[in-house]
């Protein structure tokens, strides 16, 4: 178990983080899913963000969770990517 996962289980002990992680959990996955494709693709941040029309900058801030791209730049980062961006509803935990 990484330092980060133990670390991650540890936190979620705590109700009020838990709340909020559950809360965020949604643009967690996606920055962890644009992160690990690009890695994947062995793309820099500066390639994937030429190879979507985007500035390098903006790719930057999503990955770092600083900015909340609309659905459109998600659409633009998953198909440079060669990916389609799939969207669903389920259950709710609560």
């Amino acid at each position: 178990m990484s330092d980060l996962s133990k670390r991650l289980a540890k936190d979620m002990k705590d109700e009020n983080f838990r709340k909020l992680w559950e809360d965020m959990e949604p643009e967690f996955q996606i920055i962890e899913m644009i992160i690990n494709t690009r890695h994947e693709k062995g793309l820099t941040q500066k390639q994937l963000a030429d190879l979507a029309g985007i500035e390098q900058a903006s790719l930057s801030r999503i990955e770092t969770g600083k900015v909340s791209p609309d659905l459109a730049t998600i659409k633009k980062i998953a198909g440079a990517m060669g990916k389609k961006l799939e969207l669903s509803f389920t259950a709710s935990k609560r």
